[in-house]
């Protein structure tokens, strides 16, 4: 019986470290978060509170760890100084939907079915629009996708304006 428990005790201990050491690795390998940056969830309601205050536009950026797609976008448009430069003008949100219930939620309100996505709330705008094939894009594709978003008073609006008789 006490070999019986030793051995039940060495599993569980080997167990306890294990989970120890992949939380550890997990963290190690997690990209640095930009300051620049709101983060998941609560950054999201942070960022909506800030644009009530503000009325700057909103780029809302939907990513997982694990996706390739997401970090050649990080690192070939993200990272670029033009693209830097013109987010320097704009709200910034990620959310990986992976971490968390929030997270997933607000995925789904976006009905974003792929990574990455990028959506861009123009100023005073109620809804989002989706900038296409963000993972193709070049930094100046990206720049320009973003800015015909916000056009001067938004797409929509000028939408609404074209068909107004």
């Amino acid at each position: 019986m006490k070999k019986f428990l030793a051995i039940i005790g060495f599993i569980f201990l080997g167990f306890v470290i294990y989970l120890n050491y992949d939380a550890r690795v997990n963290k190690e390998l997690e990209a640095p978060r930009d300051p620049n940056w709101f983060y998941d969830a609560v950054g999201y309601d942070e960022a909506l509170d800030l644009e009530l205050k503000t009325h700057q536009t909103i780029v809302v950026y939907f990513y997982t760890d694990w996706c390739p797609y997401c970090k050649r976008f990080d690192d070939d448009v993200l990272t670029s100084y033009e693209t830097k430069n013109y987010l320097d003008s704009v709200i910034k949100v990620r959310i990986n939907p992976e971490r968390g219930t929030e997270e997933r939620d607000i995925y789904h309100s976006f009905g974003v079915r792929g990574y990455p996505t990028v959506f861009v709330f123009p100023k005073n705008a109620e809804d989002p629009f989706k900038i296409l094939n963000t993972s193709l894009q070049t930094p100046e594709d990206f720049i320009k996708a973003c800015k015909d978003v916000e056009g001067d008073k938004g797409v929509m609006d000028k939408l609404k304006d074209a068909l107004i008789l």
